[in-house]
């Protein structure tokens, strides 16, 4: 299977997750989810450990409040 998805738009997707839908932090560290998109994240050169998620989030945020 092919997925056709660019980093950014999978960090964009990510954001969303988190705050449209108000998921928590600690659901990326959860053994299904990494089961479903861990492989896609390191394939995309995107860590989902709650250390990088926090830091997207802050840049995002930044990134907005200087826009």
């Amino acid at each position: 299977m092919t997925v056709a998805v660019t980093p950014d738009a999978f960090k964009k997707t990510l954001l969303t997750l988190l705050f449209s839908l108000g998921i928590s932090l600690r659901f990326f560290s959860q053994p299904e989810v990494l089961a479903l998109i861990a492989e896609l994240s390191r394939k995309l050169g995107v860590s989902l450990n709650g250390d990088n998620i926090k830091k997207l989030v802050l840049d995002d945020m930044k990134a907005k409040r200087n826009s």
